[in-house]
């Protein structure tokens, strides 16, 4: 596996219709994750200009946070999480410091971000089509970012860290023998 969402892809084809994620009463399968995941992806892909850019996701805890992140790795890009409740001010600096283009959040948190300088997504607001082609997605290599994790740095400043798909499955694998 190259990327982090090509495990979880390929456990969703070995067994679709058992349960993916659950958060409190809300649950989806293996093949609605995906379904969802792809189409956020194919929109996402019609508003970056290249492969592996970083795309902000800031949504509340729920099922949206995992097929953002997923739809995110999918497009061949890397995230990085923004906590809704952040300050403002801390918000605007990440999304400049990690050079977003792209904001994905959900509708009722789109007017915290006007004035940010971002292409805003609403992944809410995304169509699924069950019947049609799963589109075609960019080819995604083990040292690609798959998220930028930011730190409150020794200076106060917030610092990115940035994580491949290497890392970040090395990492998995690891706790999972351990475990």
């Amino acid at each position: 596996f190259h990327g982090l969402h090509h495990i979880i892809e390929s456990v969703g084809k070995i067994c679709p219709h058992q349960t993916a994620v659950t958060f409190k009463n809300e649950s989806i399968t293996y093949q609605t994750l995906n379904e969802k995941a792809d189409a956020l992806a194919a929109a996402i892909l019609k508003q970056t200009k290249n492969r592996n850019e970083i795309i902000g996701l800031s949504v509340d805890r729920s099922l949206d946070m995992i097929i953002g992140l997923l739809g995110i790795l999918k497009a061949g890009c890397g995230y990085v999480p923004l906590d809704p409740n952040y300050p403002k001010d801390r918000l605007d600096f990440i999304l400049r410091d990690a050079e977003c283009n792209l904001l994905i959040t959900q509708t009722f948190l789109e007017k915290s971000f006007e004035g940010s300088g971002q292409q805003i997504l609403c992944i809410d607001a995304i169509e699924v089509f069950k019947d049609g082609p799963v589109p075609s997605f960019p080819m995604v290599r083990e040292d690609d970012i798959a998220y930028i994790i930011y730190t409150s740095g020794s200076t106060g400043r917030p610092k990115g860290v940035p994580i491949s798909h290497k890392n970040i499955i090395n990492s998995t694998a690891g706790r999972l023998d351990f475990y």
